[in-house]
């Protein structure tokens, strides 16, 4: 795991920024001892920001309009017109649009990697307390046997889906839980949340139908 200083090199910050980032949870990695902190691997992965991120009610708000929710009760009068420009700049972002969301949504929740069992896979994904979203989510085209993303429907529950599915925390595993202070109420996930959980995965693949699925809202 690279320390502090590697990864402000290769990140082109300041070590006092990363910390930063570590302490806020906006970065993987863990404290050892007192003073000293570890960056995970997996922020290898993360992109590169682009801009600042939105607040949590902000995040939800675009994700909502993205399925067509023109509602915003969450989010001051005074900026509204500033959702409705962000999206019509998402919109028309074309290929940069992962690097968007990825920079402006990642404070709408946690996104945890644990490895399970292949066998579980299907399981975990009709749980009732989970709704699945991303690569899980049909709409994606890149649903699969031994991969599982998923939200947990509600904050709390994640000491005993761990539990139940023996979920160990990885990296590179192949079970990603989303969760949020937010109750996930939907029945199947809002395309928002979808094509934003796609484009944390930083692949081709992923990005490709972030584009092509944010081409379909037009």
């Amino acid at each position: 795991m690279p320390s502090v200083d590697e990864y402000a090199a290769w990140r082109g910050v300041s070590a006092q920024r990363v910390r930063e980032l570590l302490r806020a949870g906006e970065l993987p990695g863990h404290r050892i001892g007192a003073r000293q902190w570890i960056v995970d691997d997996a922020a290898f992965s993360v992109r590169r920001p682009l801009g600042q991120p939105m607040s949590p009610s902000m995040a939800w708000a675009l994700i909502a309009s993205l399925g067509g929710d023109a509602r915003h009760p969450d989010v001051p009068a005074v900026r509204v017109d500033r959702l409705r420009k962000y999206r019509e700049r998402l919109l028309d972002a074309g290929e940069e649009a992962p690097e968007l969301m990825s920079s402006w949504l990642r404070r709408r929740g946690e996104r945890l990697v644990f490895r399970a069992q292949p066998a579980d896979v299907g399981d975990l994904l009709q749980d009732p307390r989970v709704l699945p979203s991303g690569v899980s989510d049909p709409r994606s085209g890149l649903a699969s046997g031994d991969v599982a993303e998923v939200w947990l429907r509600d904050y709390s529950q994640l000491a005993e889906l761990e539990g139940d599915y023996l979920l160990l925390a990885d990296v590179k595993g192949n079970v990603v839980v989303h969760r949020s202070g937010l109750e996930q109420r939907d029945a199947v996930a809002p395309l928002g949340l979808v094509i934003a959980d796609l484009a944390d995965w930083n692949g081709p693949r992923e990005d490709g139908r972030v584009v092509d699925l944010l081409a379909s809202i037009r």
